[in-house]
């Protein structure tokens, strides 16, 4: 039936998004507690650095993310922007 969504094939988005939200979304915040939290420079510089590196990653699946959903708007010729993922 080409008018329903399955025909759009977005399951590797969803997909991406439930992998996008969990680990990466969930080691970003434990990160920025680890670096509120941090006892001295070297815990903090540490945190920190760990801290890019997961928001890194997190922002490399919303890229992801985002091509698929603009892809299915695209098709779908609703030319709306894809949803706004917290940083």
């Amino acid at each position: 039936m080409p008018e329903s969504l399955a025909s759009f094939h977005l399951e590797t988005a969803v997909n991406d998004l439930v992998t996008w939200a969990f680990p990466l979304a969930q080691r970003v915040q434990t990160d920025v507690a680890s670096v509120v939290t941090a006892g001295n420079p070297g815990a903090a510089q540490a945190a920190t650095a760990q801290l890019r590196r997961d928001q890194q990653a997190l922002d490399g699946e919303r890229v992801v993310i985002d091509k698929m959903f603009v892809s299915a708007s695209d098709s779908l010729s609703a030319h709306v922007a894809p949803p706004t993922l917290p940083s």
